[in-house]
């Protein structure tokens, strides 16, 4: 469970024979900032789509985004923009923030969950 005003970027561990675990790892290594937990799980079901994430925080619209490859590169930008999601009230961030290498992964728009 994530701690109040708390990012949760979430890794699938089972994509690709695993290549979501050196994803999660590579992520890992650039030390998240404080307002990002990162966690690993087992298959978000967009195999197609593999290596899979999803961004979401309380309160905000979240987002699943897939293509990724276990690279430096990604795992830099996956991490940028979880920073600026964070920062976001909303979790909206301006495409012109988008870091360039998480251009084209986005594959869906969560809204997020209203008290009901």
């Amino acid at each position: 469970m994530s701690k109040p005003d708390t990012s949760m970027l979430t890794i699938c561990l089972t994509c690709r024979d695993n290549s979501g675990q050196a994803l999660h790892d590579l992520i890992a290594a650039e030390n998240p900032d404080d307002g990002i937990q990162l966690e690993g799980y087992d298959c978000l079901w967009s195999c197609a789509a593999a290596c899979s994430v999803q961004l979401k925080e309380t309160g905000k619209i979240g987002y699943h985004m897939g293509g990724f490859l276990p690279r430096a590169d990604q795992a830099r930008a996956i991490l940028e923009f979880a920073g600026k999601y964070h920062a976001s009230a909303t979790g909206e961030v301006d495409y012109q923030d988008w870091p360039e290498a998480i251009r084209g992964h986005f594959i869906a728009r969560i809204p997020p969950l209203q008290s009901f």
